[in-house]
């Protein structure tokens, strides 16, 4: 025997109360929204308060990351000298050593084109004959010179303060 749904509350006998019950839902209705748009007020607004908080310390963040970037640049040589990391007692500072193919101050890219053409290094070639550089990381730095291009290296600075857990 399927179970019947038992209804909580008063029940509904004529369209008079029908209207009374969808009347007073209406304005439970109405309660909700108002409740959900105060909620969305007060989350507005704070979070408002928190942007204006955080403007200058990010703007004193930054600025402190630009000082200790400049500092580990300009003392690689003595920092880095066995890792690219260094843990400090309050974070970690290091950099990530990345390599770029580049045309040579002189070479045009259509002179390297034809070059990679003349000697037969097709795999340099895209499809739009354009150079494929991804294509010449693998390459030696004479055949890169060959087609006039050379590897530069670039340092990519970081820093991650450490963060402590907060107490609850």
């Amino acid at each position: 025997m399927p179970k019947t749904a038992k209804l909580h509350g008063p029940a509904v006998e004529n369209q008079a109360q029908a209207e009374g019950v969808l009347a007073e839902m209406a304005a439970l209705e109405r309660k909700m929204i108002q409740a959900d748009l105060e909620m969305r007020e007060a989350c507005d607004l704070a979070k408002a308060k928190a942007c204006e908080i955080k403007k200058p310390l990010e703007s004193r963040y930054k600025e402190l990351e630009a000082v200790i970037k400049k500092w580990a640049a300009m003392n690689k040589s003595l920092l880095f000298t066995e890792r690219k990391t260094l843990d400090l007692a309050f974070g970690t500072l290091g950099f990530i050593a990345s390599t770029q193919i580049r045309q040579m101050q002189d070479v045009s890219e259509q002179e390297t084109l034809a070059r990679i053409k003349s000697f037969g290094f097709a795999e340099a070639i895209r499809v739009s004959e354009c150079v494929n550089k991804e294509a010449m990381e693998a390459w030696p730095e004479e055949r890169l010179a060959l087609v006039g291009c050379l590897r530069r290296t670039l340092d990519k600075w970081f820093c991650k303060p450490k963060q402590e857990k907060a107490n609850r």
